[in-house]
């Protein structure tokens, strides 16, 4: 893998720098690569952004979980979605939901919803009274 850095230095340089170059990873975010004989070895980043390349990793590594980002990704590409406003208003248009929604896409009849738990259970609690009103409406 050839990722370019713009914070490349020796070891022996980085040696003299460590706590200056500290600071910068954690405060800055940038990312150095330390070189031997002109070849890299090491790269330093803030423990922040390691661990969420980790976890990013993790989920990768969970079929199941991609296999529902791909099938969402693909009937987005192919317009198979509903806007989030619309969406909203279709679930009562309560302003109680979205300020613990992240996000949310409509795929068919599958819904990618990535919110807390009580806000989960609230959304599956209004989609069944949606669901009942209909029914009750068809009679």
């Amino acid at each position: 893998m050839n990722i370019k850095m713009k914070n490349i230095i020796s070891i022996t340089e980085a040696r003299s720098k460590i706590f200056e170059i500290a600071e910068k990873v954690q405060k800055t975010g940038q990312v150095f690569a330390f070189t031997e004989n002109g070849k890299p070895k090491v790269v330093i980043m803030s423990s922040d952004d390691y661990e969420n390349i980790m976890e990013d990793l993790e989920l990768m590594k969970n079929h199941k979980f991609m296999a529902k980002i791909n099938k969402v990704e693909q009937e987005f590409s192919e317009g198979k979605y509903t806007a989030w406003k619309s969406i909203r208003e279709d679930l009562l248009g309560s302003s109680k939901i979205s300020a613990s929604i992240k996000t949310k896409t409509k795929s068919n009849n599958s819904l990618l919803l990535l919110a807390d738990a009580p806000s989960r259970k609230y959304l599956q609690g209004a989609k069944k009274a949606q669901e009942n009103r209909s029914k009750s409406k068809l009679k």
